[in-house]
């Protein structure tokens, strides 16, 4: 069976030659590249893409979603505080 004849079939709760895989799941670039063996340039000069051949390697019969993780994090600095008896407060 074809990808799209397993899914249609399933879906008609008719025989398929087996359960269809679904992709969608992966949340992490680390992940995406270490399927295709890319860097992370590459990965994100086109990261639609770099995720659609991710999950063909995988064999996966469809997808729920696409994720795309965001480029970089963003780090937020606390402020400074003095410390209190030797200690630093605990940040909230």
């Amino acid at each position: 069976m074809t990808h799209r004849e397993r899914i249609d079939a399933a879906t008609m709760r008719a025989p398929v030659d087996r359960v269809p895989a679904l992709g969608g799941w992966i949340t992490s670039a680390a992940h995406y590249q270490e399927i295709l063996g890319i860097g992370e340039a590459e990965f994100w000069g086109d990261p639609e893409s770099s995720a659609v051949e991710a999950y063909k390697c995988l064999g996966v019969d469809g997808l729920i979603d696409l994720f795309i993780p965001p480029h970089r994090t963003v780090s937020v600095a606390l402020p400074s505080t003095p410390s209190i008896g030797g200690q630093r407060p605990h940040p909230r």
